[in-house]
């Protein structure tokens, strides 16, 4: 997870990290930006007369704490169906029924599809991924690492999604 990347940067364990950047921290080089998107198996369909069930990281995760946001100031009832740190659990739990996601419209995971407005479901704003390498001067292998991640980073962001 993000978070736990940022930890080990703070406590002095990582030379570079490649991660979501928390909103409000300004550490780091953005390589890209890109809207997040509500993911949902294809024959998903909410009910309106319940909460809305969802497949979410557990708590620290960048993207929990965006949807949570994003249904709280929207006033949309939710519930926590299932918790996973990998996204190959929390892809099998959307694809299996058992609610809905949220990723980067980019990196949506394949056989999912998303779903939003047309649901009744918030926006989830943008998410930044960026190269945050530890303080003082890199070293030449860090420093090539992070210069080959701006440069894939400006290929990816030049693909149409």
């Amino acid at each position: 997870k993000a978070a736990d990347l940022y930890a080990g940067m703070d406590e002095g364990a990582l030379d570079l990290i490649f991660a979501k950047r928390r909103a409000g921290d300004g550490r780091g080089h953005t390589v890209w930006r890109e809207a997040m998107v509500w993911i949902a198996a294809p024959d998903w369909r909410r009910d309106p007369e319940r909460p809305l069930p969802l497949v979410l990281y557990p708590p620290r995760s960048i993207t929990r704490e965006a949807v949570l946001a994003a249904l709280e100031r929207a006033d949309v009832s939710w519930r926590i169906a299932c918790t996973c740190g990998s996204l190959s659990g929390l892809v099998g739990a959307v694809l299996g029924g058992l609610g809905i996601g949220a990723q980067s419209a980019r990196l949506k995971a394949e056989g999912t599809v998303a779903v939003g407005s047309e649901a009744g479901l918030p926006p989830l704003g943008e998410t930044e991924f960026v190269i945050v390498p530890a303080l003082g001067r890199p070293s030449a292998p860090v420093q090539a690492m992070a210069d080959t991640i701006v440069e894939f980073g400006r290929a990816f962001r030049a693909q149409t999604p």
